[in-house]
């Protein structure tokens, strides 16, 4: 398995959106039409694929976090998938760590918000702090 930059177009997701729908999440559908419209092609913007071969197992994408405008200099951790038969092999922790690797240049700090509780579990083993916020649920300082 290897993470690098996603660079194909909304229709190679659709295997994602079509299983994370089958889950109930909308979020992957979303990414989509934020790959169509060009969203993670401006500055402080990355989108990660993680693929076997050629097939893609999972995404995670990181913005910076629209709900700190009086703030600059916050990233957002933004719908992370992988697809269920390809859980708890290691593939969530490969692209959360891809994104905090290109978040640390341009961010400080790097949030996020989900309301999956083993997605919090993932996020908590991988050093974020649990927050209250009503726009994040995690954070994680990224400078020393």
């Amino acid at each position: 398995m290897t993470v690098k930059s996603f660079r194909g177009g909304a229709a190679e997701l659709g295997h994602l959106v079509a299983a994370s729908q089958a889950e109930g999440f909308g979020f992957v559908a979303r990414l989509a039409e934020d790959v169509a419209r060009g969203h993670f092609d401006l500055p402080g913007t990355a989108l990660f694929g993680a693929y076997d071969g050629g097939r893609l197992l999972g995404v995670g994408g990181l913005t910076p976090d629209p709900y700190v405008a009086d703030s600059p200099g916050v990233g957002r951790l933004r719908h992370l998938y992988v697809l269920p038969r390809h859980r708890r092999q290691g593939v969530a922790k490969a692209l959360v760590g891809r994104i905090i690797a290109e978040a640390r240049l341009h961010y400080p700090v790097l949030r996020l918000r989900t309301t999956n509780p083993r997605a919090a579990l993932l996020y908590s083993a991988l050093g974020f702090v649990s927050v209250t916020k009503p726009t994040a649920t995690h954070i994680r300082v990224l400078t020393v």
